[in-house]
């Protein structure tokens, strides 16, 4: 969703969600007996299903019509298998970023 907050502010708003099949989530949720062995982890099959979801906010100052500077937070946790995976450590997360944007 984006809005615009002023002549030269932009709020965007965004939720997502990351979908993965068993193939993927075995890669890196899963525990196989090996790896069990080696590890001291148990063993562990994650299936397919949501690996996680995201909520984001951005706001963008427009400089100028070539130069913008945009400012993103986002949160993301863990669902499912991939959550109760013995390997995970994190179940959730936050990130942000600054950038600057011009135009050719």
């Amino acid at each position: 969703y984006s809005l615009v907050l002023a002549p030269q502010w932009r709020l965007g708003l965004g939720v997502s969600a990351t979908v993965a099949n068993a193939n993927y989530m075995r890669s890196y949720f899963g525990v196989t007996p090996a790896q069990s062995a080696s590890s001291g982890y148990a063993p562990y099959t994650a299936g397919a299903g949501v690996r996680d979801v995201r909520a984001s906010a951005a706001l963008t100052y427009s400089v100028n019509p070539r130069v913008a500077i945009t400012t993103v937070v986002s949160a993301s946790s863990l669902q499912g298998d991939a959550k109760d995976s013995p390997i995970t450590r994190k179940r959730s997360s936050a990130t942000g970023i600054v950038g600057v944007s011009y135009a050719f």
